[in-house]
């Protein structure tokens, strides 16, 4: 085994692990360090005002969609801008896409 990088061909380092060919090889005797990675992290959202939940696979929650453009009045949303309001032109492909996520959501319908 010599210090630096690895033989042509490939070697087996200090830490007993194998390197390809010129790379670097180990100083220590401590194994290579892994990535760590996360399982699985379920999507949390809001769904209401003030409460998360998980969104099931393959849907996305209505909530996060309209918040910008409603204001809640009595539990239920309403349009807080006109239709033809430049910010409701930008975000959606006509007012009724906006009207439809009101309804679903004034509906109790959370996901689409």
């Amino acid at each position: 085994m010599s210090a630096g990088r690895a033989r042509k061909g490939g070697e087996v380092g200090r830490n007993g692990e194998f390197y390809k060919g010129g790379s670097f090889l180990p100083s220590t005797q401590l194994p290579k360090r892994g990535s760590h990675r996360k399982g699985s992290v379920d999507k949390r959202v809001l769904i209401r005002p003030g409460v998360l939940d998980v969104v099931p696979e393959g849907t996305t929650a209505v909530f996060p969609r309209i918040r910008d453009f409603v204001q809640i009045e009595g539990g239920r949303v309403a349009q807080r801008f006109p239709d033809d309001h430049l910010a409701i032109r930008h975000h959606f492909d006509s007012s009724a896409d906006l009207h439809r996520l009101i309804d679903l959501y004034n509906a109790g319908i959370l996901f689409e």
